[in-house]
């Protein structure tokens, strides 16, 4: 235990001293240098997205609701079938078949 007690002090002291001698050789007061100093930032123009034409969104028609939903029940009428005849005889084959609904998933 004395061992180690006198390595702990020996290393405290060896770290004062350096942090004394680091800090007395930092110039004080000076000046920063030139490469420290922040640049001017440049002026920008008004921000543009990909380009100054840029048009807007495109209109699109308005759809009714009631259609929107036929085509929602339609798709999951259709997903439900895949998934029944895939459990009715699961394949590989089966199980990578695309749908018949224009719906990705």
């Amino acid at each position: 235990m004395m061992m180690f007690l006198t390595l702990l002090g020996f290393s405290l002291l060896a770290v004062v001293v350096l942090s004394a001698i680091v800090y007395g050789t930092s110039p004080r007061g000076a000046a920063p240098r030139s490469e420290t100093q922040p640049h001017a930032l440049p002026t920008l123009g008004a921000p543009h997205f990909f380009g100054a034409d840029f048009a807007g969104p495109a209109a699109r028609p308005e759809v009714p609701l009631d259609a929107v939903i036929a085509q929602i029940e339609r798709h999951v009428r259709l997903e439900q079938a895949a998934a029944e005849s895939f459990l009715e005889l699961p394949t590989p084959e089966t199980l990578y078949m695309p749908t018949a609904s224009r719906f990705v998933h």
